[in-house]
């Protein structure tokens, strides 16, 4: 899989929220990929803005596709591509070649964040861990409030502050699904790594799999 070129796409987060923007691109580009329409292509985000004091990670107002000329070039050909640009408020700002000095990232999902977030939504998949000890007069009385075992709501409390914590490192974009046409959450997160590496595999949102890290590069 070829990351010789890219294009960068910028929203207009005036008129939409950048993970709107984001989570539309997203979804169409699994469908493209998923049709055999484009070929293999990763996705970065030039602008992210990495959590600070009580501010959350940010996706920042830029989306960077990167992949083979001849499969970004087919992909700007596509009339679905033109009507995406204009549904998203987005707009082609640079594209070209990578540059030859540049860093490295790796933009991928991450699964904690959305598994304990589908863990939390069925409290019976919740199991408690601890010791005996820790369901204190206070758990068992918030617990009766919200008609939940004490030690489902301990076990919930620790859950939630992981997510949070995995939220807070992440951004969740809500994408909608081909098959349901439910929105489903799908939390990415962006992480600098020391070196791109050879062995190229994303999914097929674009998205960095397992051991797979892609060129960054800023003044384009």
């Amino acid at each position: 899989m070829s990351l010789g070129a890219f294009l960068d796409l910028e929203f207009d987060t005036q008129a939409l929220p950048a993970e709107q923007a984001v989570a539309t691109w997203l979804s169409r580009l699994h469908g493209f990929l998923m049709q055999g329409a484009v070929r293999g292509m990763a996705i970065d985000f030039p602008e992210w803005l990495p959590a600070a004091g009580g501010i959350g990670a940010r996706p920042g107002a830029r989306l960077r596709l990167l992949g083979a000329t001849e499969h970004l070039e087919l992909l700007q050909d596509r009339v679905a591509t033109a009507q995406l640009l204009e549904t998203t408020r987005s707009k082609v700002v640079a594209q070209g070649t990578v540059p030859a000095v540049h860093t490295a990232v790796s933009t991928t999902r991450c699964h904690r964040a959305d598994r304990l977030a589908k863990i939390l939504r069925n409290p019976r998949s919740i199991i408690f861990t601890g010791k005996e000890g820790e369901i204190t007069d206070e758990v068992r009385l918030a617990a009766r409030k919200i008609g939940m075992k004490p030690e489902v709501f301990l076990a919930s409390q620790t859950l939630t502050q992981q997510l949070m914590q995995a939220r807070r490192e992440s951004v969740r974009f809500y994408c909608p699904s081909a098959s349901t046409g439910k929105d489903f959450e799908i939390s990415v997160r962006r992480a600098p790594l020391p070196a791109v590496s050879d062995v190229q595999r994303f999914s097929t949102y674009g998205l960095a799999l397992e051991g797979t890290s892609i060129p960054s590069f800023t003044g384009v």
